[in-house]
């Protein structure tokens, strides 16, 4: 609830009364009189908590307000603590904190000066045994933290221990947003190695520094003890803190927390954490939720890590599996198959020696007449043989995916990813380099197929700090059609620039419209505007940047009257208009005052309605638009009182349904909607527990909902929900996990709002990102110019992927053109002979007007060759003339029968046709077999060309295409 709790928490304190009733227990709420205690910062997203640069950015006062929040939030079950004694955790480790306190200065200046940094390798200079893992060097940060195998510079902002998010494998003595040494304080960071084998220790101080909000001097050190004993000290302390005090193993699922995110030390104090000696077996599986798509046919491979963490010697771990579909478990290499080698009748890993890891694979394989939707939940454990009540299990899920198209940024790699889906495989691409670490990423499929893919990135320019927004566009198949691009270069702003939260948008006509945050500041005033901007289908500028908002008013959090925007937003209507929404946050003096405001513009970047606000409760927030038919677009956003609410407005600015709300409780979060093929609309949003979904019909009045999907993956809140269609009409929702931001989830619904495939992991990491405006997911169609609610989108699908059409250009159908003939000759012959049938070359004297040098030549004189067609007059065949609707249904029963093929006597079904029409009885044999109903009620319109839409439903009729 990361969005929705800390927005509420650091700006709509107004509101606290009200919110108290509807947060769970141990929810931090605002004062109730927010002049006197709470300032007015700004509303954040959650990707912020992975933005160095602009959490620096905020006042000291707003850097301790959100600090506070989302220590609040990230505690959902906070410990009362610190306690005398604590433990043991699921290791074994306990803690005491009433021993002796004994400081030991440490003698060698590191070097490791500023805010934020990190030492190299530091040998510890005698093996230390940490979670059942021998150590001999590790890193150390100006922020208090000590880990192993990899550093990490951030500081705490409120960390549960054990938590799997990263930061994992470390020694947490005093975490905190600290600096060292110049420019911020005289201190610096010893360490020292002091003692003989087998009491040997190795100390680290932290000597004089403060926090990052400026604090005073203070000192505390972690000393590491040969025998897996840690000594935490607290020589004095600032007046102010929050800090994170405990340890942690190497996946995060064990660990023993001391304090966390707050205050509650004292000073001179010393806690001691013991490393337990008994003989115990142990088993230490890596990871213990996973999922992923799955291809029809195809099989998934989960790899999963088991180590032995014991200290009684090797172990061998029996491997226990449970899944509907066939699983087989395989050793390292992924071929060999793992066997029963202790001779107790079950498989298990092999032995493996105390401190070491065995790689294994669960292969699951997805049935071949598994269809979209199709899932399955399993579960592999794991468990020690000397003592079998050691054991952990390993949670897997699985589907097969419906069409869409995923972005994110994995900390894996640092890479902005795009991700196709579909049931035959999945595909990830890059648009970056790795390392790159994009946020507030935003996709839309161009009408060319291709997906204009939009993020902000952060930088310094001597003394400034400068967001960007960037660009690229990628083919379908992973190919760089716009490298990236910024659209606007702020490398000679004079004042902190930040361009940011990029919402991104498609018009009909190939125009890209693109809305976004430009925020100014310094350190104590701020300037905020939303901007737009149009590029053409190459990426191209062509109108903008432009002021949305056009606010000239300089201020801070508490200068009153002064507008700051926030979550910009934009559809494009199907009349070629751009509707582009954002919300106002302003200080009146009784309190701060959020409204959703919206404005639209035309293609060429004019404006049609000025901008204005559609909520005057004072409580709106997190707007977010989306397409639907008829000119309009649906509007969704949250409030803390009734939510989510939704109204539609019209291109020209006029509101066609009123505000209206869900009714869905006080817990949610994200909320994203989607029009749907059959003219309704679905909306979706996050909770505690899952997700929520509502469908609305045809005249967007409620018709089914709220459905509620619980995700057992996930312990925390879901957000971030992107939801779009395929032509299937199926409702596909995609979101991130709260908090820990370490799995990206799935789930699957019909037209009617029933859950097809229950909410499930499809991509996890120590970290992993996407959207937080709903364009974390865009449709996967065959051809941009047919989007899934097209009316003949899944019959042209069908004939793409029966190989009869490649489109009429690259990436698009032109649904809508009219068939010539030429082009009929070629549709009819593959679908009678097939997708790779090529005719005879042409000869060029079959016809006086197709040469053998026309692109069809081949495939006309080879319909005239079958039978199928005698041309349009004596001796020509018209390649270019339309095909009408009437010479179309001959051209289709003789190529389903044969050119001796002679229909039944007409009756008039049609009353456009009579019965003496020339092909009034291969027009009624057409729709007796069910290829056509006509144009109209009781009509057929023969003379009517047919359109390409048209062609590709009477072809996968007539042929029975798949």
């Amino acid at each position: 609830m990361f969005t929705k709790r800390l927005y509420t928490l650091i700006t709509l304190a107004v509101t606290a009364a009200l919110l108290a009733a509807s947060l769970p227990t141990g929810a931090s709420i605002a004062q109730e009189n927010p002049q006197d205690s709470q300032p007015n910062c700004p509303p954040t997203d959650p990707t912020s908590t992975q933005d160095p640069n602009f959490i620096k950015s905020l006042p000291p006062e707003c850097r301790k307000a959100y600090r506070q929040s989302v220590s609040s939030e990230q505690q959902a079950d906070p410990q009362p603590g610190p306690f005398s004694v604590g433990g043991p955790d699921a290791f074994g480790y306990t803690f005491d904190n009433t021993v002796a306190y004994s400081w030991i200065s440490a003698s060698t200046n590191s070097g490791i000066v500023g805010d934020d940094a990190t030492s190299g390798l530091v040998n510890i200079g005698f093996n230390f045994p940490f979670y059942g893992i021998t150590q001999s060097q590790l890193y150390f940060s100006t922020n208090g933290l000590i880990t192993f195998g990899e550093g990490y510079n951030w500081g705490s902002w409120g960390y549960n221990i054990p938590a799997t998010s990263a930061p994992n494998n470390f020694i947490a003595p005093f975490w905190d947003d600290l600096v060292v040494g110049s420019s911020y304080n005289s201190g610096a960071i010893y360490y020292s190695q002091g003692g003989s084998a087998p009491n040997r220790y190795f100390v680290i101080e932290w000597r004089n520094i403060t926090t990052f909000e400026g604090s005073s001097a203070f000192s505390f050190e972690a000393i590491l003890y040969e025998n897996g004993d840690i000594v935490v000290q607290q020589q004095s302390l600032p007046a102010s803190y929050y800090s994170t005090v405990g340890i942690e193993n190497s996946v995060g699922n064990e660990g023993l927390q001391y304090l966390s995110g707050t205050s509650g030390l004292s000073a001179p104090k010393a806690i001691r954490f013991y490393y337990p000696t008994a003989p115990t077996a142990r088993v230490l599986v890596s990871p213990l939720e996973a999922g992923s798509f799955a291809a029809i046919s195809g099989n998934v491979n989960f790899m999963i890590t088991v180590t032995n963490t014991g200290n009684m010697g090797t172990d061998t771990y029996d491997l226990a599996s449970a899944s509907a579909w066939p699983v087989t478990l395989y050793a390292s290499d992924g071929t060999t198959a793992l066997t029963d080698t202790d001779a107790d009748t079950l498989i298990d890993t092999g032995p493996i020696p105390q401190e070491a890891s065995a790689t294994i694979f669960a292969k699951f394989d997805a049935p071949g007449d598994a269809q979209t939707g199709d899932s399955n939940a399993a579960t592999v454990t794991v468990t020690s043989s000397l003592d079998n009540s050691k054991t952990k299990t390993v949670n897997v899920s699985m589907s097969v995916p419906a069409r869409f198209t995923g972005i994110f940024e994995d900390d894996t790699d640092g890479a902005m990813s795009l991700m196709t889906a579909n049931p035959s495989g999945q595909n990830t691409y890059k648009a970056t380099a790795d390392g790159y670490y994009g946020y507030n990423m935003a996709t839309a499929q161009t009408r060319s197929g291709s997906y204009l893919y939009a993020w902000n990135r952060s930088r310094n320019i001597a003394n400034y700090s400068v967001t960007e927004v960037e660009y690229a566009i990628i083919g379908q198949n992973g190919s760089i059609i716009r490298p990236i691009t910024k659209l606007i270069d702020n490398s000679s702003v004079t004042t902190s620039t930040r361009d940011f939260s990029p919402s991104v948008t498609v018009a009909p006509n190939g125009t890209i419209g693109l809305t976004w945050r430009h925020y100014l500041g310094n350190s104590s005033n701020h300037n905020d505007n939303i901007y737009f901007a149009t590029l053409d289908s190459s990426g191209n500028l062509l109108t903008g940047p432009t002021s949305i908002t056009n606010n000239t008013a300089w201020g801070n959090w508490d200068t009153l009257n002064v507008p700051f925007y926030y979550y910009p937003t934009i559809a494009a209507s199907d009349d070629n208009r751009f509707i582009i929404g954002w919300e106002e946050y302003k200080n009146v003096g009784s309190g701060v005052v959020p409204n959703i405001w919206y404005t639209t513009r035309d293609t060429a970047g004019a404006s049609v309605f000025t901008p204005s606000a559609l909520t005057s409760d004072n409580m709106s927030f997190g707007p977010v638009l989306n397409s639907l038919t008829g000119g309009k677009a649906i509007l969704t956003w949250l409030t803390d009182v009734g939510g989510p609410y939704y109204a539609v407005v019209n291109s020209s600015g006029s509101v066609s349904k009123a505000t209206t709300s869900l009714d869905a409780g006080t817990i949610y979060y994200s909320p994203d909607a989607v029009v749907l093929a059959n003219g309704k609309v679905a909306i979706t949003w996050g909770t505690d527990t899952g997700i929520g979904l509502s469908i609305l019909n045809s005249s967007y009045a409620l018709e089914t909902g709220p459905v509620n999907a619980v995700n057992p993956h996930s312990s925390t809140y879901n957000t971030g929900i992107s939801v779009t269609t395929d032509v299937s009409g199926h409702i596909i929702i995609t979101w991130a996990e709260g908090n820990s931001y370490q799995h990206l989830f799935y789930a699957l619904a019909d037209g009617t709002g029933s859950i097809i495939t229950s909410p499930m992991p499809y991509r996890s990491s120590p970290g992993v990102y996407t959207s937080w405006n709903g364009l974390g997911s865009a449709p996967y169609t065959k051809f941009g110019d047919v989007p899934p609610t097209y009316w003949a989108a899944s019959w042209i699908e069908r004939l793409a992927n029966a190989g009869i059409t490649g489109g009429c250009g690259t990436g698009i159908y032109c649904p809508d053109d009219s068939v010539t003939r030429a082009q009929m000759a070629v549709f009819l012959l593959k679908g009678i002979h097939g997708s790779s049938y090529s005719p005879p070359p042409a000869t060029g004297g079959v016809f006086g007007d197709v040469l053998s040098s026309h692109w069809a030549a081949a495939w006309i004189e080879r319909l005239f060759a079958e039978g199928i067609t005698g041309g349009c007059g004596t001796g020509i065949y018209c390649p270019e003339d339309t095909v009408t609707r009437a010479q179309m249904a001959v051209f289709l029963l003789k190529a389903k029968y044969g050119t001796s093929y002679a229909p039944p006597p007409a009756t008039g079904d049609f009353s456009d046709v009579a019965t003496n029409h020339w092909a009034a009885a291969w027009i009624e044999q057409l729709a007796a077999e069910g290829i056509t109903s006509g144009c109209g009620t009781g009509i057929y319109c023969p003379e009517s060309p047919v359109t390409r839409a048209q062609m590709a439903v009477f072809l996968v009729k007539t042929f029975n295409l798949p």
